[in-house]
């Protein structure tokens, strides 16, 4: 009975000992980019090839900068827009994933995927856009690995240089360029916001053209929140002035 037992034992400790072993094999390696600036990412491959499909030629705007290069407002304006408790997680937000999966099972179809800043850099880089929980799960696992190996404001700075911004238009920079004709560190808390609302749905917000109703008060909510973040005693710059529409605020797309 003594050797069955520790046969049992020694079977599950051996089981989960190999899958330890499998899922540090198995994860990527992060470490890299401490150091490396990602710039063939999988948005920008998908990009090229649906280009390419269509007969036309890619054509593909992505400058890197550091962090210290991209305005504050930008900054704050994304955090508040995309994962406001980005320095609190630890790569997930497990209370608004866990929100997402009740959303999706009662409505029996994949439509909110709550992923942090890290899970989209995750998916970004390692994985695909593809919907699936397998792929949400592989994000999950590689999200938390990223905050183990980089630090907040790292995975910030690679998050902000690689997000797709539109057709062809990858990271602040480039989006600066592209709809302000200016610098990603002179944007001013109005552009930023307008920038910032734009990232749920980049092919359908043209952050330089004048917002519709629903767009203009989720401006304006963010501009309020990001005024609340600022230290206190600085005021937004004086051209952060958007009309004021009544009415409750409107929710931002979901990001998968």
């Amino acid at each position: 009975m003594a050797g069955r037992t520790f046969f049992w034992v020694g079977t599950v400790l051996l089981a989960s000992a190999l899958g330890v072993l499998g899922y540090w094999a198995w994860l990527p390696d992060v470490s890299e980019l401490g150091g490396r600036n990602p710039m063939a990412t999988q948005y920008v491959k998908l990009f090229v090839r649906r280009t390419l499909r269509k007969g036309e030629r890619p054509a593909v705007a992505m400058k890197w900068v550091p962090l210290e290069r991209i305005s504050p407002y930008l900054r704050a304006s994304v955090l508040i827009a995309e994962d406001d408790r980005f320095y609190q997680h630890k790569g997930v937000d497990w209370h608004a994933l866990e929100e997402a999966m009740d959303y999706n099972l009662r409505n029996r179809r994949w439509a909110r995927g709550a992923s942090t800043i890290t899970q989209q850099v995750a998916r970004n880089i390692f994985l695909s856009p593809s919907r699936s929980l397998g792929r949400k799960v592989r994000e999950v696992l590689i999200a938390r690995h990223m905050e183990r190996c980089l630090g907040k404001d790292r995975i910030l700075e690679i998050y902000l240089n690689i997000v797709e911004w539109g057709k062809g238009v990858f990271g602040a920079e480039a989006a600066s360029q592209a709809y302000f004709h200016k610098a990603a560190a002179d944007l001013t808390a109005e552009e930023a916001v307008s920038l910032a609302a734009a990232l749920p749905s980049p092919y359908e917000r043209n952050p330089a053209l004048p917002p519709d109703e629903r767009m203009n008060r989720l401006r304006q909510v963010y501009l309020e929140r990001l005024e609340k973040a600022l230290p206190r005693g600085i005021k937004l710059d004086s051209s952060a002035q958007i009309e004021d529409n009544t009415g409750p605020a409107p929710d931002g797309a979901d990001d998968d």
